[in-house]
C-alpha cells in the first residue's frame, strides 16, 4: 500500500485497513466526541512513523484551534506548509486556510505539468522512472463544516444558475474560490498524489450535498443525531444507533463494517 490507513478493528478482530491512493479521498463525520479528531489524529501518527518527509506531507487545517496543535509538533517535519507561517503550526485562521488550499492548487497545477513533460499518467509512474521523487501531499481539514459556513454561502454549489449568481455578487467570490478549490482537489489529486481527509460534526445535506458525495465514495461515521444524518453520510441509517465513542460505520466501494478505533494518546485522560 502506498498510503496505508491503519483504522481499527472490525467486529471479528480483524484489522481494518485501506490504501489511500484507493479511495482516493476519506469524508469523516459523527457528533462532538465521537472519535472523528482521534482517528485522524492517529491515522497521520501512523502515517509519519512509516512513511519519510519526501514519501508523504500533510496540510493541516484546524479551525477549532487545539485539536491538531501537539500533532503538528510531532509531525512537524512532513508538514506541507504553502503558505508561511510557524513551522509545525496547523492553519486556524479561515484567510490562511483558503490562502494554503489555493496554494496547494497551485501545486496541483505545477504538478499536472510536470507528468505531462514526463510523459507520465500517475506520480506512480513517474517515481518509477525518475531519481527525485515526487511526495504525497494529504490535505486535513478538522471541521469542514466551520469554514463553508464562513464562505456566507455554504450551500451555493447545489444552486444550478450559481455561474450567474457569481457574476453578479462580488462578495461571493471569496466563498466561490475556497469551495471550488476543494472540489478541484478531490476531483482531480488523486493522479498526482494529493488526497484529501475532510471531517465534520454538520453532516447535513448543505455541507455533505451531491458533488462531496459523488468526490468521498469512501466515508467513516461515527454516532450521529438522527437518521438522516447517516444516510447523508452512508447513504443508509445505522450510525444514530451507535452507542461507545470509537465506534463507527466503514462505508466504501460497497463495502460496509461496523469498526472501532483506536485511541490516540492525545485524547487520553
Amino acid at each position: 500500500m502506498n498510503i496505508p490507513l491503519i483504522l481499527g478493528k472490525k467486529l471479528n478482530g480483524e484489522e481494518l485497513v485501506a490504501d489511500l491512493t484507493k479511495l482516493p479521498h476519506l469524508l469523516i463525520g459523527g457528533l462532538p466526541g465521537s472519535g472523528k479528531s482521534n482517528l485522524i489524529i492517529n491515522i497521520i501518527d501512523e502515517l509519519a512513523a512509516r512513511k519519510s518527509p519526501d514519501e508523504v506531507k500533510f496540510l493541516l487545517i484546524d479551525p477549532k484551534m487545539v485539536e491538531l496543535n501537539n500533532l503538528a509538533k510531532r509531525v512537524k517535519d512532513h508538514v506541507y506548509q504553502p503558505v508561511e507561517t510557524e513551522p509545525g503550526v496547523p492553519y486556524t485562521n479561515f484567510n490562511d486556510a483558503c490562502a494554503a488550499i489555493s496554494g496547494l492548487c497551485t501545486e496541483l497545477s505545477s504538478r499536472y505539468d510536470l507528468l505531462r513533460e514526463s510523459h507520465c499518467r500517475s506520480i506512480e509512474e513517474y517515481n518509477r522512472k525518475n531519481e527525485v521523487k515526487i511526495p504525497y501531499i494529504i490535505l486535513v481539514i478538522d471541521e469542514y463544516a466551520d469554514l463553508i459556513l464562513m464562505t456566507d454561502d455554504f450551500d451555493f454549489v447545489e444552486d444550478d444558475d450559481c455561474d450567474n449568481q457569481i457574476e453578479e455578487d462580488e462578495d461571493f467570490e471569496h466563498g466561490f474560490s475556497f469551495t471550488t478549490n476543494v472540489l478541484r482537489l478531490a476531483q482531480a489529486g488523486r493522479a498526482v498524489g494529493i488526497h484529501l481527509m475532510l471531517s465534520t460534526q454538520r453532516p447535513s445535506s448543505y455541507i455533505v450535498n451531491g458533488i462531496i458525495k459523488a468526490s468521498f465514495p469512501a466515508r467513516i461515521a461515527f454516532k450521529v443525531n438522527q437518521k438522516k444524518d447517516s444516510r447523508v453520510l452512508i447513504d443508509r441509517s445505522g450510525a444514530e444507533l451507535l452507542s461507545s465513542p470509537g465506534d463507527f460505520i466503514w462505508s466504501a466501494c460497497g463495502e460496509l463494517d461496523f469498526a472501532h478505533a483506536p485511541l490516540s494518546k492525545d485524547c487520553q485522560q
